[in-house]
């Protein structure tokens, strides 16, 4: 074949492989979950709980064998379920007792802090900090594991890294408040006492180099552009919540 042809030809193709990526989404996606708003938020596909069960997985990789596992904000009860699969103790924290829904796993409902009489060997912490009114609060929730924890036990915290979120942080979550990052976050528990063990990124279950790489290929389409042209602007969809997705801090505290 000669040259010309082939640039042609293999340029033809790279085009349908671009253009077709944002199709295949539109038709995976195409009945709304929440017929209410039109938006996708209400359920989670098979790939979005595979990257769920990673996550999980990453985090139950900082705590010891059969250890008791504590997590403050339960949420769709992908990691209580996940420690109980696994032969970990497990005790959950949160408001809303529709959790039960999700999960079979002990759950206290109540506002933390304060936290529940218990004597865990990691607390878990995942997309809750920066829903905390301010600063006070989230140092107050810190202050409360350290003394929850005996020497040698851990904290996990999940967190939106606001040097990647930057207005996101705002626009998807109306009651996001205490603004997070790594620094941030980590100034507070060295006041407090905490060694930090490990830090990074992560996006789904993809953690450091992965997760900036994954970002970087999903930044190659315009979701929010699609977004804006498909949908009104109040609405969710699989793009809108394609194009949040960027790299958040994960954070390893230990008491000494």
């Amino acid at each position: 074949m000669p040259k010309k042809k082939l640039t042609i030809v293999v340029l033809a193709v790279t085009i349908c492989l671009y253009v077709s990526v944002p199709l295949w989404v539109y038709f995976m996606a195409a009945t709304p979950s929440d017929p209410l708003y039109g938006g996708f938020s209400g359920g989670v596909t098979s790939i979005g709980m595979t990257c769920m069960n990673g996550r999980a997985d990453h985090t139950l990789s900082f705590a010891p064998a059969n250890g008791m596992v504590c997590e403050v904000g339960v949420g769709r009860g992908v990691l209580a379920n996940r420690a109980l699969a696994r032969g970990y103790r497990y005790l959950g924290v949160d408001i809303d007792e529709a959790v039960r829904l999700y999960t079979s796993a002990d759950v206290v409902i109540q506002l933390a802090p304060p936290l529940p009489d218990m004597d865990p060997d990691i607390i878990v912490m995942e997309s809750l900090l920066e829903h905390m009114p301010d600063y006070g609060s989230a140092k107050a929730l810190i202050v409360e594991c350290y003394e929850k924890l005996q020497p040698g036990g851990r904290v996990v915290i999940r967190v939106p890294e606001i040097r990647y979120a930057k207005w996101r942080f705002w626009d998807g979550a109306p009651d996001h408040a205490w603004v997070t990052s790594t620094r941030r976050v980590t100034t507070v528990a060295r006041m407090v006492g905490f060694q930090i063990i490990e830090h990074g990124l992560y996006l789904d279950q993809f953690t450091g180099i992965s997760a900036k790489l994954v970002y970087w290929c999903k930044s190659l389409w315009p979701w929010q552009t699609i977004h804006n042209v498909l949908y009104e602007p109040w609405q969710e969809s699989a793009f809108s919540k394609i194009h949040e997705k960027i790299p958040s801090a994960y954070i390893v505290l230990e008491k000494m």
